[in-house]
């Protein structure tokens, strides 16, 4: 009797803990991200996920060049990590967490920026 009610506990007691790392799983790295209102320049990023790994592309942008990005991260929500690697320059790392579904907030380091505080939001695809 005891064998059979602890059988149909189990299947209870772990439906109710859920896979789920925490709330902030509900926040998707992938896809567009600008930054906002950072210096006289503009980081554009476009990010994919896969099993908590980051890549993707972008430019460092300001009044007088544009800069290729190549990105690699991790995304251990709700914390973000990327290396910003730049042509001809130091890479840059982003350390950061999600504000909310659309804000990303942190700071980066390397290639002059030290502790550098950066918001990036995530750019709407038209439809």
């Amino acid at each position: 009797m005891r064998r059979a009610i602890l059988t149909m506990m189990v299947p209870l007691i772990l439906g109710a803990c859920g896979g789920s790392t925490g709330p902030d799983d509900r926040h998707s790295l992938n896809g567009q991200w600008e930054s906002q209102d950072f210096r006289a320049d503009e980081v554009l990023m476009t990010l994919t996920v896969t099993n908590r790994q980051v890549v993707g592309h972008g430019s460092l942008t300001n009044t007088t060049s544009s800069t290729a990005l190549t990105i690699e991260g991790t995304y251990v929500p709700p914390s973000v990590s990327l290396n910003l690697g730049l042509e001809r320059f130091e890479d840059i790392n982003f350390e950061g967490t999600f504000e909310d579904d659309n804000t990303l907030i942190g700071t980066l380091r390397g290639s002059g920026f030290d502790a550098e505080p950066i918001t990036f939001v995530r750019v709407e695809e038209e439809n």
